[in-house]
């Protein structure tokens, strides 16, 4: 069978073109030799090559069929019944996958903790929540269901990369396009004020985008500040990005009219934060707010900003809202992007 023998500095971007083109055979594995990788090919009609690179015929190995989906992977495994309460939803983060599943059985746990090493192959442990999250450093329980060691890992997203241990920290890869949003949304030489920054995902994602700009993260979570200053460093933002360490309230007198912009990720008690976000905001300013909204009333979120904004005495106006995020059959995570004009 054809394959394109290629110097390992171009097979990367060669594996793109010609998967792009559809030439890759995808039933065949790429093999790696020496200073050369070996990619099969379905056909060698017009294939255009660099120099570097020259048709062989040699043997690469059948690719593993992998299954399609957990379900999938576990429907020859477990009974119909069983099959039926199989928790759909997990996050995979870095090489840790999350089952964000409270009251499912222990078997049903680690089968489907099997499943998804099975399917995905980067996952080397699976955790399944114990306990919401509380608090301000929205920390939840785990246990873990399938695979080995620690919950440490490092996270890529949007050309970043975050280190963090779950069960210390929060962080939720399915905030992943928002944080690109708002990140987008920065202009040159903006302030900003991430008030709950986390490990980090929109202070040092805003950083990369925008090097003119500067970023105060402040993060309570002892655990979640060092890495949070180990992921500026792993980023290379730590011109751009200054890390504070402790409740926001205790900061506020230091930032006082910084901010272009503040960044409110703590959707469970962020209303409470509003009168700190807009002495931290310049005479004008914006806010990315989050909060919690029963699904079939969003519009009530809204309310209850505008009645706590109304009563601090600003001018404001929603310029955009959505849904982020589901948080239970009945919540989901709202954002308001609040322009704010302070008299």
């Amino acid at each position: 069978m054809p394959s394109v023998k290629a110097p390992k500095v171009l097979a990367e971007q060669l594996i793109k073109e010609l998967e792009k083109s559809g030439i890759l055979d995808r039933g065949r594995v790429i093999r790696r030799e020496g200073e050369h990788v070996f990619i099969p090919v379905v056909s060698t009609a017009g294939l255009k090559l660099p120099e570097e690179c020259h048709v062989v015929h040699v043997e690469n190995p059948p690719a593993e069929r992998r299954s399609r989906s957990v379900v999938d992977a576990l429907r020859d495994k477990v009974d119909a019944e069983l099959l039926k309460r199989i928790p759909r939803s997990f996050d995979i983060i870095g090489d840790v996958a999350v089952i964000n599943e409270l009251d499912a059985e222990q078997r049903v746990l680690e089968a489907i903790g099997q499943a998804i090493m099975e399917v995905h192959k980067n996952v080397r442990l699976v955790l399944a929540k114990s306990s919401p999250l509380a608090g301000e450093e929205r920390v939840g329980g785990y246990r873990v269901v399938a695979g080995v060691g620690g919950a440490e890992t490092t996270h890529r997203e949007s050309g970043c990369v975050y280190k963090l241990d779950i069960t210390r920290v929060f962080f939720s890869p399915r905030l992943s396009g928002e944080r690109l949003r708002v990140a987008t949304q920065v202009r040159s030489d903006e302030q900003v004020v991430d008030m709950f920054a986390g490990v980090g995902p929109f202070s040092i994602l805003i950083a990369k985008k925008t090097p003119s700009c500067r970023v105060v993260a402040v993060e309570k979570n002892e655990s979640a500040y060092r890495y949070l200053c180990e992921n500026i460093r792993l980023n290379k933002v730590g011109d751009r990005v200054t890390p504070l360490l402790g409740d926001v309230r205790n900061h506020v007198s230091a930032l006082r009219g910084l901010a272009d912009r503040v960044i409110m990720n703590l959707p469970h008690q962020s209303q409470d934060f509003l009168g700190d976000a807009l002495q931290i905001l310049k005479k004008e300013g914006l806010i990315h707010f989050y909060t919690i909204a029963q699904r079939d009333d969003q519009s009530d979120a809204e309310r209850r900003v505008s009645s706590v904004l109304s009563a601090l005495d600003v001018d404001y106006g929603f310029l955009f809202s959505r849904a982020v995020k589901e948080v239970s059959p009945s919540k989901v995570m709202m954002v308001f992007d609040i322009r704010v004009v302070k008299g």
